[in-house]
């Protein structure tokens, strides 16, 4: 309440088509908060937060770059995820109800978070007058997301769907047949097809149902343009 700018994206996002699914709309943010709940304003908040400090936060151009490119890549996962989860509900509605559209999208909003916390402190690094070669530094950023992604969402309490998609490992036992991790592995596999990066798409493996494999199928189809168009109404219905 004391941030206009987050604030006003609050109400915005729960009046989007995606958040506000029963069609109410607020204009106050008690009452969105009471709507959406205070774990996903949270949740809502630092997806924000994180991609404004992406393309704003003054760092080295090299370092920025790498943030840019992480905000590219985050909104596409984003939306990709809200696709797919929207494509396994059209399947079959009664057996995906556990899955959320607007859960998918700030999942994979929030996947590469960790990313942030490095370059800040390649940055810092740098800034202090030290030296590290810029592509040993890349390869740090890549083997080193995942976890600190973990660690970072894990440390603000995000849920266990959360980190498991930012970890990319399973961290729950009971589990349904298809999870917001098979949700995320799914749209990256289509990504990485789409953007026909064949020697990633060999080392990536996902385990899909048969409606995944139609699910699948369905986006990878698309032409380019209406791909592409999905993506930017996915991210237009979201508010975001």
């Amino acid at each position: 309440m004391e941030d206009p700018g987050l604030a006003a994206t609050v109400l915005k996002v729960a009046n989007s088509v995606i958040f506000n699914r029963r069609n109410i709309t607020c204009n106050d943010l008690n009452t969105a908060v009471s709507r959406l709940g205070i774990f996903r304003v949270r949740d809502i908040v630092t997806a924000q937060s994180i991609e404004l400090l992406k393309h704003s936060v003054n760092l080295s151009k090299e370092c920025h770059e790498v943030l840019v490119n992480s905000a590219t890549v985050s909104r596409e996962l984003a939306a990709v995820m809200v696709m797919v989860t929207r494509s396994f509900q059209d399947l079959s509605v009664d057996d995906y109800t556990h899955l959320e559209q607007e859960k998918s999208l700030l999942v994979g909003f929030l996947a590469d978070i960790g990313l942030f916390c490095l370059v800040n402190e390649y940055h810092l690094y740098l800034e202090k007058g030290n030296y590290l070669d810029p592509d040993l530094a890349m390869q740090i950023f890549q083997s080193r997301c995942a976890l600190t992604s973990e660690q970072v969402l894990n440390t603000w309490g995000f849920d266990k769907d959360f980190i498991e998609v930012a970890s990319n490992q399973v961290k729950q036992i009971e589990r349904p047949e298809v999870s917001y991790l098979d949700i995320a592995r799914i749209a990256n596999h289509i990504l990485l097809f789409r953007k026909q990066d064949h020697e990633a798409l060999e080392e990536h493996e996902v385990e899909i149902n048969v409606d995944g494999a139609e699910v699948m199928y369905q986006l990878t189809s698309l032409s380019e343009v209406e791909f592409q168009e999905k993506i930017k109404d996915v991210l237009r219905s979201a508010g975001m």
